[in-house]
Order: structure tokens, then C-alpha cells, then sequence
């Protein structure tokens, strides 16, 4: 399965991973399998090529909206109870 265990990337698969991690927001387990990699071969690529920054940015502004997505339910729970 992970056939590519130890070759060198190529400019083309860095380009993918890039486009997985940073537009479709894809976990390292599905571009892991789609590359034929391990994850922590695709975490420590994405780390090496700096696409770690934009993980977290993702991941803190997904929080963000599921926070304001909460607070809005309840605010609505509130006001269909007055």
C-alpha cells in the first residue's frame, strides 16, 4: 500500500500535497493514502515545507465558526423560549 515509502517527492506530488492541505483541507491519513505514504511521512513533508502554518490557521478559523455557530444556536434557543 504505501509503495512510495522513501523516494524522493517530486516537484508535482509537493504541488498536490499543497493543494490537499491547504485548499480541500484533506487529513495527513487521506493525502497519506491517495500519495501512497505514510502520515507521518506527509506531516513531516508538509512541517519541511512550511504548509504546517496554514494547517493551523485552518484549523483555528474552523473553530472559530463552529464557535459563532454555537453561540448563534443558543441565542436562538433563548429567544424561541421567551
Amino acid at each position: 500500500m504505501n509503495t512510495r515509502v522513501g523516494k524522493k517527492w517530486t516537484i508535482s506530488e509537493v504541488l498536490q500535497l499543497q493543494r490537499e492541505v491547504e485548499l480541500l483541507g484533506w487529513n495527513y491519513e487521506k493525502i497519506a493514502i491517495k500519495h501512497k505514504r505514510t502520515a507521518n511521512g506527509i506531516m513531516f513533508k508538509v512541517e519541511q515545507e512550511g504548509f504546517e502554518k496554514v494547517l493551523q490557521e485552518l484549523s483555528e478559523q474552523e473553530l472559530s465558526e463552529q464557535e459563532l455557530s454555537e453561540q448563534e444556536l443558543s441565542e436562538q434557543e433563548l429567544s424561541e423560549q421567551e
